[in-house]
């Protein structure tokens, strides 16, 4: 979360007490992916994260709501769960495998892990529509120009500008860098940002 002396330029919509509705068109971020279909995802996630956020993506698949993506978040995805097969892996391993070294470690662990991410992909894939992948030079400069003033990493300023090429408003997500957004509407489970958010006068009800 942003420090107490930021100001929240998103709307905030509190999931947890919002009904999607079919006129909606979602992004969808990396992490609620993550927790919606990997399945080591409590090794690492609260419960509120393997609850909520699945059950409010079910409720928008169920009332025809749009789910978006982009091929951008497979390496970010990619990423995540081979770190996260890693860090079981060393939970009674002493010295711990770095990541590389993990990598080399069995060609099947590497096999293993690739099935998992591939299975991944296919849900999301069959969930949601994927967004126009185009970075052309003129993105990558937008995106430049968006780092000097909100606070997201450099993944997240790619998927903003192709957002806004969509025309797309919404994100589902529990990444408090997206509440220094202006112009969008954060659909979030993430307490912090849902107390910052109704301090702030920015948590809205639909």
């Amino acid at each position: 979360m942003p420090s107490g002396s930021d100001t929240i330029k998103a709307d905030v919509i509190d999931i947890t007490s919002d009904v999607p509705q079919q006129e909606d068109i979602f992004f969808v971020d990396t992490n609620i992916w993550y927790w919606l279909t990997y399945s080591n995802a409590s090794h690492t996630a609260q419960p509120y994260q393997l609850n909520d956020y699945p059950n409010y993506i079910s409720s928008a698949l169920t009332n025809t709501s749009t789910l978006c993506y982009s091929e951008l978040l497979l390496p970010e995805l990619a990423h995540i769960i081979e770190k996260t097969e890693r860090e079981i892996f060393n939970v009674s391993r002493s010295p711990k495998l770095k990541a590389k070294d993990f990598r080399r470690l069995s060609p099947s662990i590497r096999t293993s892990i690739a099935n998992e991410v591939k299975v991944v992909w296919d849900q999301v894939k069959g969930d949601a529509q994927p967004l126009a992948l185009s970075l052309y030079e003129a993105i990558a400069d937008r995106a430049i120009n968006r780092f000097a003033t909100q606070m997201v990493d450099g993944y997240d300023l790619f998927i903003l500008e192709i957002m806004e090429i969509e025309g797309i408003t919404k994100v589902i997500t529990d990444d408090s860098d997206y509440v220094t957004v202006t112009g969008i509407e954060v659909f979030t489970a993430n307490p912090t940002v849902l107390r910052e958010a109704r301090l702030q006068g920015k948590l809205l009800t639909r």
